[in-house]
């Protein structure tokens, strides 16, 4: 499947291409990265790709909240048998 551009000459149809961020997605794009979404979260919400979500927020000093690593909780790792008892008897 093929379209005409204006000079009269085919160029093949991809897929959807959105352009131009309207005001209402900017917003919403500020609202849900205030909200703590991730940036592919909220690609798939605006229906746009994780990239322009992330070029678009840089390119408006939105910034994403970033989620530190925890390290595993001993009960997680099933080795409370494994540690000392580290209680004190009087």
């Amino acid at each position: 499947m093929s379209q005409t551009n204006v000079l009269g000459l085919s160029k093949p149809v991809r897929g959807l291409k959105r352009g131009v961020w309207s005001l209402s997605e900017l917003r919403q794009l500020r609202d849900l990265a205030n909200q703590g979404l991730a940036p592919d979260l909220i690609a798939k919400a605006l229906r746009r790709s994780e990239f322009a979500i992330r070029n678009k927020a840089g390119m408006h000093g939105i910034a994403f909240q970033r989620r530190p690593k925890l390290p595993p909780q001993p009960e997680s790792l099933g080795v409370e048998s494994l540690m000392p008892d580290l209680s004190l008897s009087l």
